[in-house]
């Protein structure tokens, strides 16, 4: 699935972090309306077995993390990373070829 970054931060940015909490190290910041795409097909391989799809993101009990498996404006420093998911809204995929 597909999300914008929502354009009301607090900070002005959402980090992408290398792991599902904000004590991981930061990736990249991430600017209001920021396209990002998303990965849950294979949570539970991906990460551990306690990993499942909820709905649009993987989650483990009580997390609000999402795996982002492609930020196009990165163009492949950064593949992908961990948001929180309070500061995006689902939008339409994009065909960017």
């Amino acid at each position: 699935w597909c999300a914008e970054v929502r354009r009301d931060l607090p900070d002005g940015f959402l980090n992408l972090r290398s792991g599902p909490s904000t004590s991981d190290p930061v990736l990249a910041r991430l600017l209001g309306g920021e396209y990002v795409e998303i990965d849950t097909a294979n949570c539970a391989e991906r990460f551990s077995p306690n990993w499942i799809a909820m709905g649009t993101i993987c989650v483990e009990a009580g997390s609000s993390w999402a795996f982002v498996e492609n930020v196009p404006r990165l163009a492949g420093r950064e593949r992908g990373g961990w948001i929180n998911t309070r500061y995006i809204e689902a939008v339409e995929c994009r065909d960017l070829e």
